[in-house]
């Protein structure tokens, strides 16, 4: 139902979830612009309402809420990102594609 009107979208957020539920960290960093779609990757990571890890924390965040922002000093080893995923703070920090989708890539450091 989420994807009912962004079907091309589906398949791309099941590749990397699918990936991400795999993992065994702590913390999973989400790079996301102002209009990117982040409520299926809380959905699809089970993790809705949840207190368990990974926790999600937004990385190199560039609107208001940069400055509410508690995990300033965690690098996540992984980064859920869309659009411009190798961007400038991403390349800094030695972070590179994994899994490369059309929407949202997965990234390691």
């Amino acid at each position: 139902m989420y994807f009912s009107s962004n079907v091309g979208m589906y398949q791309d957020y099941l590749t990397v979830m699918n990936a991400v539920n795999e993992l065994d960290e702590e913390y999973l960093g989400l790079h996301l612009g102002s209009n990117d779609w982040e409520y299926p990757i809380w959905v699809m990571a089970d993790r809705l309402g949840s207190e368990e890890y990974p926790k999600f924390i937004h990385f190199e965040v560039e609107n208001e809420s940069k400055k509410l922002e508690t995990y300033l000093d965690i690098l996540p080893r992984y980064v859920i990102s869309s659009g411009n995923s190798l961007s400038v703070g991403l390349s800094i920090n030695n972070y590179s594609i994994i899994i490369d989708t059309p929407t949202i890539d997965l990234l390691i450091r």
